[in-house]
């Protein structure tokens, strides 16, 4: 795999994790009733239109895809002003993902950064735009998935051309977008299944932490986005 290729791979697997991180993965089935406005009870007994239900779906990834695309061209063009000095921001970004794999692994804590905003008074999926609670959603996951957001956010920052930082992060959207599609298409045993992943969250993070140590080694020691 070319180093070009790294990246997006990593951006798409960090938004699999982020899926299944206690402000997402919980809350599942609650987002799906709020945004395509059926109850807990329908969706598990199927008691609806599946055209209705994958077209809100649809509208509610967009949503929140369009967020975090927009995250991701604004983290790289302030990284545009650094581009002249790219070797030792590199260097910088990946000593912070370092820091922030310390951070994981519970080695410190700083309560500021596990703060969880929450989307209050949302109305049921028929009366919003399924868009608009996308976008919504995706605005109040940014500080609880930050753990695995921030870090590619640092990597967007590295990139040469907008368009590139914005893809990296239409990357992570799609991580997250994938395991919402399987859950839809299997709903029942899907909520069982997501119910025992909960279980072994902190061993998830912690395996995540090394992956993000690993990957600011590689930038330290000139491994290339």
């Amino acid at each position: 795999m070319s180093p070009d290729n790294i990246g997006p791979l990593v951006a798409f697997l960090g938004g699999v994790l982020s899926f299944i991180s206690p402000c997402v993965l919980p809350l599942v089935p609650v987002y799906l009733s709020i945004v395509t406005g059926y109850s807990l009870s329908e969706l598990k007994e199927k008691e609806f239109s599946y055209k209705s239900l994958w077209s809100s779906l649809i509208l509610f990834i967009t949503g929140f895809t369009m967020c975090f695309v927009f995250l991701g061209a604004s983290a790289t063009t302030i990284g545009d002003f650094l581009n002249t000095h790219y070797l030792l921001l590199k260097r910088i970004i990946g000593a912070f993902l370092i820091f922030w794999a310390f951070y994981m692994w519970g080695i410190f804590r700083i309560s500021a950064f596990s703060r969880t905003f929450q989307v209050k008074g949302l109305p049921q999926g028929k009366r919003v735009a399924p868009l608009f609670i996308g976008m919504a959603f995706g605005l109040s996951w940014s500080p609880c998935v930050g753990s695995i957001l921030v870090p590619i956010l640092s990597m967007a920052a590295l990139k040469e051309k907008v368009i590139s930082g914005m893809f990296l992060l239409f990357c992570y959207s799609m991580g997250i977008a994938l395991p919402f599609v399987v859950v839809t298409l299997t709903l029942a045993k899907a909520m069982r299944f997501l119910s025992s992943i909960q279980m072994h969250y902190r061993k998830i993070e912690i395996v995540t932490a090394g992956i993000i140590f690993m990957f600011g080694l590689y930038l330290i020691f000139g491994g290339r986005l």
